[in-house]
């Protein structure tokens, strides 16, 4: 296949031809981006993202498909780390009638789905190795057997994104399948290694957390008191210190947190910012914490690379990681130092959590009509990631 590398580095073209793909950030690398997703999307090539959790990989594909010449069909959203290994052939490619105990009627696959639009393969990484091969023929020839049906043709478009090392001899991914993959391949960097970008997140996130909790009154304007202003600064001191392990969705949910904790002229942010943030700064009561904070962020920091084993992981530790992130499998598991896929078993066999994808279609309908269409606040309201609940609203969209 065609390899097309789109670095970074090249020179940008002009300003006005780019559209900035609902990205926000203006500085070198954000702009070299925006190209990068021009680029792809002009093309009809099967995409790779790579990078870490939290860099927007899902907000990037979205962003290509909608840009590229297949907008006007639909984009399907799988996360192929969440399907179970036994499963995942009748998932992704259907199933016929009959061909298993309980398959009463024929089942479209993922592939079907997005028949003529664009399939966004999220956390391929983790892909079952018995499903690789079936994979790549599908990705090679465009053709697929779902189980007990005869082969077909499929005509559309692969967008896979991982945060896996995939190039790694003990990553059990076949090679023939990754390169594949990458007919295009961008590389989302860590927030950490485009700072400048910081400020510009932190306005535009905290803008939509604020409006909406119903509290914009309390952001800083030309009338602001001092101490007011002051704490604002020291708020966006601490950010850039920080060194975001959750990237912009880390980023997003801290100033979902500030939002709500904050009061009229104080700033009060996450506890793990406290630890970068100028003192006296924040809330009053956790002033005594900061070094203590330090302490336990450099060594989660250091020991991020050293997975635990989830029976190591108490229930009420558990707990705290599902509320803290959100219920995001990959920032839950990255705060523990676990896998995903345990995560997952976790998620799976507990009666208090479950995964967007399980919600009931009734009650999913009447959680997002009391919620007026806000999908965050109905995520907080079912108590599941707001990105699944997205990719399941988009799935229901695709059927109707």
């Amino acid at each position: 296949s065609v390899v097309l590398w789109l670095a970074c580095i090249q020179e940008p073209m002009q300003e006005d031809a780019v559209p900035d793909f609902g990205l926000v950030g203006g500085g070198r690398y954000m702009q070299g981006l925006r190209n990068q997703l021009l680029q792809a999307a002009r093309s009809d090539l099967d995409v790779l993202l790579l990078g870490a959790t939290g860099t927007g990989k899902e907000v990037v594909a979205n962003a290509i498909h909608a840009a590229g010449q297949r907008a006007d069909r639909p984009l399907v959203a799988v996360n192929v780390a969440a399907i179970p290994e036994s499963l995942a052939p009748a998932a992704l490619f259907g199933a016929a009638r009959g061909a298993f105990t309980g398959a009463d009627r024929a089942r479209r696959g993922y592939f079907q789905q997005a028949a003529g639009g664009t399939l966004f393969l999220d956390e391929i990484g983790d892909a079952p190795a018995q499903i690789q091969p079936q994979l790549l023929r599908a990705l090679q020839q465009r053709e697929i057997q779902g189980v007990g049906a005869a082969v077909e043709k499929i005509d559309l478009r692969v967008i896979s994104a991982t945060d896996a090392d995939v190039d790694g001899p003990g990553s059990g991914f076949k090679s023939a399948l990754r390169h594949r993959l990458g007919a295009v391949e961008i590389v989302l960097k860590p927030l950490q290694q485009h700072r400048e970008d910081i400020g510009e997140l932190l306005n535009h996130f905290l803008a939509l957390a604020f409006s909406r909790e119903g509290r914009a009154d309390l952001l800083p304007c030309s009338t602001s008191s001092a101490r007011s202003v002051a704490g604002w600064a020291g708020l966006y001191h601490a950010c850039l210190c920080y060194q975001w392990p959750g990237n912009v969705r880390q980023l997003i949910n801290f100033c979902n947190q500030i939002a709500v904790a904050s009061r009229a002229g104080l700033v009060i942010p996450p506890a793990v910012l406290l630890a970068f943030a100028p003192a006296g700064q924040g809330d009053p009561e956790a002033a005594a914490e900061p070094v203590q904070v330090a302490n336990k962020v450099c060594e989660s920091a250091s020991v991020a690379q050293r997975l635990r084993r989830i029976l190591d992981v108490t229930d009420e530790e558990f707990a705290r990681a599902m509320r803290d992130n959100c219920h995001e499998v990959k920032t839950v598991a990255l705060s523990l130092g676990v896998s995903r896929q345990a995560v997952y078993r976790k998620i799976a066999s507990s009666e208090r959590y479950r995964l967007a994808s399980e919600i009931p279609e009734a009650e999913l309908e009447q959680a997002v009509l009391n919620c007026k269409g806000d999908t965050l606040a109905a995520a907080r309201l079912l108590e599941v990631s707001p990105s699944g609940l997205q990719a399941r609203l988009r799935q229901e969209q695709s059927r109707l």
